[in-house]
């Protein structure tokens, strides 16, 4: 941690065994900011640039996945996440394994990243939109079913 990079409380910051896995960097540089409940997964490496935020709460930053096999086998996938300098991540964003996010981008709340950003700027989730949707007529079909007790109760 460089110079006036802060951690707040409540969050997470989690890494494998280190005789299993390789070895692993967290970097904060300076003035960079980890506000309250976020979880971080370092099973590799992480790095938040200077100035920049991950703002609110529940952010997750994941450098691991799984791919499924068509033999029923799983692959554990690892890749760092490096966040530059001057950025910004809304509060209950997703950033997944092996994402570079640039200098100056700003990143809305919600938002899931799945790949690099790299070209400066505002990147959002897909636009709000309506969903035609009755909850009294969802409720009727509902009634005669053995979980509505353990779902809805008015």
């Amino acid at each position: 941690m460089q110079e006036y990079a802060v951690i707040d409380n409540h969050n997470v910051i989690a890494t494998a065994r280190k005789d299993f896995y390789e070895s692993v960097c967290f970097t904060m540089h300076e003035r960079s900011h980890i506000t309250a409940s976020h979880h971080i997964d370092m099973t590799s490496s992480f790095s938040l640039g200077a100035f920049s935020t991950i703002a609110g709460c529940g952010t997750q930053i994941w450098t691991h996945s799984y791919f499924h096999l068509k033999t029923g086998k799983s692959v554990r996938v690892d890749g760092s996440v490096r966040i530059h300098d001057g950025c910004y991540i809304g509060s209950g964003s997703i950033i997944c394994p092996n994402v570079e996010i640039v200098n100056g981008v700003s990143v809305g709340a919600g938002t899931s990243v799945s790949k690099s950003l790299t070209k400066r700027g505002l990147y959002v989730s897909q636009p709000l939109r309506f969903v035609e949707f009755d909850s009294d007529e969802r409720i009727s079909i509902m009634k005669d079913k053995q979980v509505l007790p353990y779902i809805y109760k008015k």
